[in-house]
């Protein structure tokens, strides 16, 4: 039997208010015991210094170049799509995916038709015309 408490995002704030609380009790818990302020001491200084090397530390670069020193090495990619009656999207997922930020002419749109029985084909037939990347194939 699943619990009702723990499902998905519909208790999210049943789910925060007993983190809380649990968080809550903890820190009560701590002060009735005599060694507990010595608990939050510690946690506090490594916290402290947590956050000190945070601030000190540089952050890496990152390299921008390509480890590709000719276009000639840059590798072929083909992207392959299989759809069937996706007239009302077809259009703006070919849009996105032949205007990646790769090469022209190292990477190949494959558009895998599965018998559609709406406007998808003359969709793709028009932007065959658009894209010299999009390649459609109709089973």
């Amino acid at each position: 039997m699943k619990s009702k408490f723990f499902q998905g995002l519909l208790g999210r704030r049943k789910k925060a208010a007993f983190v809380l609380i649990i968080v809550w009790g903890i820190i009560i818990s701590l002060y009735f015991v005599p060694w507990g302020i010595w608990i939050v001491y510690i946690i506090t200084t490594l916290l402290s210094f947590r956050s000190l090397l945070i601030i000190i530390t540089q952050p890496t670069r990152i390299s921008t170049s390509s480890p590709y020193e000719d276009l000639k090495q840059i590798p072929s990619v083909s992207l392959l799509v299989a759809i069937k009656n996706e007239e009302t999207v077809i259009r703006q997922l070919v849009t996105e995916l032949c205007g990646l930020d790769y090469v022209l002419g190292k990477y190949d749109l494959w558009i895998v038709n599965d018998h559609s029985t709406d406007k998808t084909v003359s969709i793709l037939n028009d932007l065959a015309q658009e894209y010299p990347q999009l390649n459609i194939l109709l089973l």
